[in-house]
């Protein structure tokens, strides 16, 4: 259980939809905060006022869709886990987003599932955060060279002579080190 409430930020044009993440989320009340936003530009203003861990929006609104409202908080709230719950599924859309987003849930979805997936990040965020994570990370004097068999194997990989390797050179790359 979280040392803190996580606070949750639905942003959907559909108050019926609003209402349902309202009510679902009751079951979660100990460890969620829940906001409601009706517009990207009511998210953006709730999130300049105060700061979520969990932005949750869906793709089709009017005025400022999903995709521009994940890029605007990514480019100026970038540590809010960004997620996707939509009844849009098309295939561009989706892809747009994929670099946006760090989690797509098609509507309908279970609120325990969505739960669980949003304690996940969040968790692994908070362990990324870490100061022993960036202790470890920053402590790191030099990163390791691929090796030599790695190498090799992707240049012949790569070779315009797909021919394999003659008996003495596939003997040598057995012998690397």
């Amino acid at each position: 259980m979280p040392t803190r409430k996580r606070r949750i930020l639905f942003v959907d044009d559909d108050p019926l939809a609003l209402r349902g993440f309202e009510r679902a989320a009751e079951a979660y009340e100990d460890d969620w905060e829940v906001y409601l936003a009706r517009s990207g530009a009511e998210a953006l203003h709730l999130l300049a006022q105060m700061p979520a861990d969990v932005l949750i929006t869906d793709m089709r609104m009017p005025e400022m869709d999903g995709s521009a409202l994940l890029e605007a908080v990514s480019r100026r709230f970038p540590g809010v886990v960004r997620f996707v719950l939509s009844g849009n599924t098309e295939e561009g859309k989706m892809l747009e987003t994929a670099r946006l987003a760090h989690q797509f849930f098609a509507k309908p979805c279970d609120m325990a599932y969505l739960y669980q997936r949003v304690e996940a990040a969040c968790r692994l965020r908070e362990r990324l955060n870490s100061p022993q994570m960036v202790q470890l990370v920053t402590g790191i004097k030099k990163l390791p060279s691929l090796p030599t068999l790695y190498i090799r194997l992707m240049k012949a990989l790569q070779s315009e002579d797909p021919t394999p390797p003659s008996r003495s050179a596939r003997l040598s790359l057995r012998m690397l080190p």
